[in-house]
């Protein structure tokens, strides 16, 4: 999914059951991504799918953001910039994917949260907030017991394949973060944040189909699915277009508070999801552990990011790229 724009701490308007049910399905449709991804690749062309699915994507985006269009910031290297990190996070996030575990992408991307400030802190000088030393701590070494299945006898399932993947989902957080820092200097400088939404999902859709062709891709396994993967497939394409619209929908109407105090729901949703599409499972009391260790320091940190008046890293960019 792909970013449109930075989205300010508000933690004034009282969440109903509707509004929680909006944050969770939000964050259930950025969970479901990785595991969909995962599973879909073994009937589509990676590079296909993605270019597919955000080719139907543009449409959506353009018709949501057609009346708050700045033509003029097709112009500027600087927003061109911005794709230019949004196709690297997205390309690196697809191969990390390919390469390992669903639960092992998604623990690594959870991470961006505490990447984004020490970003900004080494590019723009912005001070870290307080506790996040001590949470990414945390948050690592519960996602060291979810990985490593037992602390005392660690064992990938698939050694190198898993640590080259784990290394390239880094990589993609990493950039992500970056992404957000950079987006913040944009909002600043009055590009408007639709037009930057807008411009990514054109620019991942069009960098997908380039690469199809350039690698050869047969699209012929389009023609070739399976009444049930067709239908996976195309609840994929709901999820991939519909996410972060949903997202701003939900911040808009709550606040960001409640958004990123449930970021960590989506790790909920792909080990269901995983178990369910993957046969990726917890096998070890270990892993409970880790998940409730990162489930509980992501959700206690950014509450208290939110209690402190300070901008959410996560909801500073409403769209991700997937």
């Amino acid at each position: 999914m792909v970013s449109s724009g930075e989205v300010a701490m508000t933690g004034s308007t009282t969440p109903d059951t509707r509004a929680w049910g909006l944050a969770l399905l939000a964050h259930s449709c950025f969970g479901l991504y990785v595991v969909l991804v995962k599973y879909l690749i073994r009937f589509l062309p990676p590079f296909g799918l993605l270019a597919v699915t955000f080719g139907l994507g543009a449409p959506a985006a353009y018709l949501v953001t057609r009346h708050h269009l700045d033509w003029s910031a097709f112009r500027s290297p600087r927003v061109w910039l911005l794709s230019v990190i949004t196709v690297a996070r997205s390309l690196t996030k697809l191969l990390a994917i390919q390469l390992t575990l669903a639960t092992y992408v998604q623990l690594v991307d959870l991470m961006v949260p505490f990447f984004t400030p020490f970003l900004a802190y080494s590019l723009i000088r912005e001070s870290v907030p307080p506790r996040t030393l001590r949470a990414l701590a945390a948050t690592s070494l519960g996602s060291f017991l979810v990985i490593s299945v037992n602390p005392f006898n660690t064992q990938l399932p698939d050694g190198a394949s898993d640590l080259i993947g784990i290394g390239l989902a880094l990589v993609s957080s990493l950039a992500m973060a970056l992404s957000i820092v950079y987006t913040r200097q944009l909002t600043t400088r009055n590009t408007n944040p639709p037009t930057l939404y807008l411009q990514q999902v054109v620019a991942v859709a069009l960098t997908y189909g380039v690469l199809s062709a350039v690698t050869g891709e047969s699209w012929r396994p389009f023609a070739q699915l399976s009444l049930s993967t067709l239908t996976i497939f195309m609840g994929f394409a709901v999820v991939a277009v519909s996410g972060g619209l949903i997202q701003v929908l939900s911040i808009s109407r709550t606040g960001a508070t409640l958004f990123s105090a449930l970021l960590s729901w989506r790790l909920v949703v792909v080990l269901g999801a995983g178990w369910v599409l993957l046969g990726e499972r917890l096998s070890s009391v270990w892993q409970g552990i880790g998940v409730v260790t990162v489930i509980l320091t992501i959700t206690l940190y950014l509450r208290y990011q939110a209690t402190q008046d300070r901008i959410d890293p996560i909801s500073s960019l409403p769209r991700d790229t997937m």
